[in-house]
């Protein structure tokens, strides 16, 4: 018998499908120059605000509850998606991302977010961003240097071959969600538990 476990479980933010297929045209010029990376399929594209893990159902239903006091009182928000770059040194990068700068309303709903749900891997600084790709654990050394340099190339000129790696685009949102992770086979996919309505501002 297979063992059980435990629903995998985020808050997030979800884009539209037009966002998703934007930032994929960041990713095919990326695909094009890097090799040995996990490239994340677009529609899986979406912002973490807090991860969970794997969480027992009954507190999932504590979580929700905190979410849905917590969330209706914080305003919704629209984020500008303008960076390519990755986390770390070019030599070390694990994962390659596309950022959005920041604003005051993501600045209160992730503060919200990390007071109720205090954890020990929280980031003191939060971007938010969405994974384009993750390195793989095991790279052959050669392969290694060649993406290091590109990568390098990436962050000191905006580009690795000899068009520009570029992304403008403006995403609105007016909910968070709380998604489960599900796997397919090796794949995993998204699936959205339960959404929590941001408080629109009223004209």
């Amino acid at each position: 018998m297979k063992p059980r476990y435990d629903p995998r479980i985020f808050l997030a933010l979800e884009l539209s499908r037009t966002a998703q297929e934007r930032m994929g045209q960041a990713q095919a010029d990326l695909k094009q120059y890097l090799s040995n990376w996990h490239f994340i399929p677009p529609v899986n594209f979406h912002v973490t605000l807090r991860f969970f893990g794997e969480v027992p159902e009954a507190k999932i239903t504590e979580i929700d509850a905190a979410c849905r006091e917590i969330i209706p009182r914080l305003h919704a928000l629209s984020l500008h998606w303008n960076a390519v770059d990755f986390f770390g040194s070019p030599d070390r990068a694990r994962v390659l991302f596309i950022g959005a700068d920041g604003c005051p309303e993501l600045g209160e709903l992730v503060g919200a977010i990390l007071q109720t749900f205090p954890g020990p891997d929280q980031r003191k600084h939060f971007r938010a961003h969405v994974t384009l790709a993750k390195a793989r654990k095991h790279m052959e050394p050669g392969l290694a240097r060649m993406n290091a340099n590109m990568l390098r190339r990436l962050r000191e000129l905006g580009r690795i071959g000899p068009e520009p790696i570029e992304v403008d685009v403006t995403t609105v949102h007016r909910e968070i969600v709380m998604m489960e992770t599900i796997w397919v086979g090796r794949a995993v996919e998204y699936e959205v538990r339960k959404r929590y309505p941001l408080m629109m501002e009223s004209h």
